[in-house]
């Protein structure tokens, strides 16, 4: 329960940096690295090269949120193959 405050409180603190910086972006457009390794099933080393190498990301408490757009910008970028190819 203590865990589930705490996220809780750091997505709190997100949306209200969100709302002064820009009040068109939502929550909802953000996702965890935490998230993020499980979805790409990648480590923490790849996804700190990736934002060495310019993958825009915030970081609150520790802890590091990617926007959804620019995760999916960067699988459009590296697509192979087809018209892309």
């Amino acid at each position: 329960m203590k865990e589930l405050n705490k996220v809780l409180r750091l997505l709190s603190r997100i949306e209200t940096k969100i709302d002064k910086n820009n009040g068109s972006v939502n929550l909802e457009d953000f996702i965890s690295e935490v998230e993020a390794k499980k979805l790409f099933t990648r480590g923490t080393t790849w996804f700190w090269t990736l934002r060495q190498q310019g993958l825009p990301y915030t970081k609150m408490g520790g802890q590091v949120y990617y926007k959804r757009s620019d995760l999916y910008a960067y699988l459009d970028s590296n697509m192979k193959g087809g018209e892309n190819g």
